[in-house]
């Protein structure tokens, strides 16, 4: 009998496979919690990271609500991270929808918005999008300004990175 088992908390990794054996067999591995555990804080942080792309980033979680965003997207956005966090897209970029009864993802017309379905694509598939052409009808001081975008998703654990490229007003 062949039996796998995690070599730092012994959990089994698979059931045991009978390979015809009369004595027990014991293969290590390391199971997925311990891999999690032994790597924490071995990378960049999110945010460190994020700060040395040179375009405008958000980092999304479920429902298209912003997490953090890079200093290129405080920029762009003229808000901070901390102003963003929490919220969801539209309210972010003031999408002049994001106002309307329901709030934004909830209007008629965020069924069809490119950005907001983007996002909710890659964060549910894990596939990545890229230079996905999109707009926004944007609620500015001057009225209402439709902005065109290139975007591109990209899934990073729980988390959707979506990274604006071009930006154009129509």
């Amino acid at each position: 009998m062949l039996k796998k088992i995690c070599s730092y908390c012994e959990a089994e990794l698979e059931p045991p496979v009978d390979d015809g054996n009369a004595n027990e067999t014991i293969s290590h591995g390391i199971c997925r919690p311990c891999v999690d555990h032994l790597m924490a804080g071995s990378g960049t942080p999110l945010q460190e990271f994020i700060d040395t792309i040179e375009i405008p980033v958000f980092v999304l979680g479920d429902n298209a609500r912003v997490v953090s965003a890079n200093k290129d997207a405080e920029k762009y956005l003229e808000k901070d991270a901390s102003e963003m966090s929490g919220h969801l897209n539209g309210e972010v970029f003031d999408c002049i929808n994001h106002t309307l009864p329901g709030g934004c993802g909830q209007t008629e017309h965020c069924k069809t918005c490119t950005i907001r379905n983007s996002i909710e694509e890659t964060y549910k598939s894990g596939k990545a999008l890229k230079d996905v052409p999109a707009y926004l009808d944007l609620d500015n001081m001057g009225g209402t300004k439709r902005t065109a975008f290139k975007i591109s998703t990209e899934k990073r654990n729980e988390v959707v990175l979506l990274n604006i490229e071009e930006v154009s007003s129509v």
